[in-house]
């Protein structure tokens, strides 16, 4: 049986086990295109032990943002890669190219300014939202305005882990909508102030997106531009952490 560091951050307070066969099996049943589901899934497992030292902690990990589930993620790769805690990240790269530990996450909402004349702030963005978003999400655009939707506004949206599924997706899909209906010159407004609120917000990882959903994007990504052409040979590219390979490669050699 493998054995965790104990794991707390602002919002989390956790001592990881390690996954049973019957769960890894389960994970490797989960539709490949569902990726924050199995994130759930397997957080769901994983990190039942989670513990309320504080009133602001939180045990569900679909209300943990989708940083804080990629940290948790990266905590149990660390101690069950080959390559170690700072375990190997695709050609070249290594967790330490994307994760910045002590950058917990700054805020609970900022306010990022106006969009059609109305004040609106920003959330993080959360597991729940994460789940539905992959559900509706068939382009980069769509992401984008699903993020935007689902993080920026007068008034967040509602707890969508206290809904069932079709009302959650329902709920999405509806300020999605929204914001198609908006004139462009909000929607340019309601962009300048995501991408504010992005900056604000950014906690663990740095976060993007592609036409599959999210990605995190290496520390030094500010400066792709100026590197580019000068020391693009040594640049790392965007990367995703998911729950599948915490499997076991035997695991996922059977039942995947």
């Amino acid at each position: 049986m493998l054995s965790f560091a104990y794991l707390r951050t602002k919002r989390i307070a956790v001592r990881l086990r390690e996954l049973r066969l019957g769960e890894a099996i389960a994970i490797c049943k989960l539709p490949a295109e569902r990726l924050e589901l199995t994130v759930s899934e397997f957080l769901r497992h994983v990190a039942d032990a989670a513990e309320r030292p504080t009133d602001r902690h939180v045990t569900d990990p679909r209300l943990w943002t989708v940083a804080e589930r990629t940290r948790v993620v990266c905590h149990y790769l660390s101690h069950t890669s080959d390559s170690g805690m700072d375990f190997e990240v695709g050609d070249g790269a290594c967790l330490s190219h994307y994760v910045e530990l002590a950058q917990d996450l700054p805020a609970e909402s900022v306010k990022v300014g106006q969009v059609g004349e109305v004040d609106v702030s920003m959330w993080p963005l959360l597991g729940a939202h994460a789940e539905a978003l992959e559900r509706l999400c068939k382009t980069r655009g769509d992401w984008m305005i699903g993020l935007m939707a689902c993080q920026v506004g007068a008034e967040p949206l509602p707890d969508l882990t206290a809904m069932s599924e079709l009302v959650a997706l329902q709920a999405v899909s509806d300020r999605m909508d929204a914001v198609k209906a908006m004139p462009e010159s909000a929607f340019e407004e309601l962009i300048a102030s995501y991408a504010h609120g992005l900056t604000a917000l950014q906690h663990f990882f740095v976060l993007g997106h592609d036409d599959q959903g999210l990605v995190c994007l290496p520390r030094d990504h500010a400066d792709v531009s100026a590197k580019r052409g000068k020391e693009g040979g040594g640049l790392k590219h965007p990367a995703r952490f998911p729950a599948l390979s915490c499997v076991s490669a035997t695991t996922r050699t059977l039942f995947g």
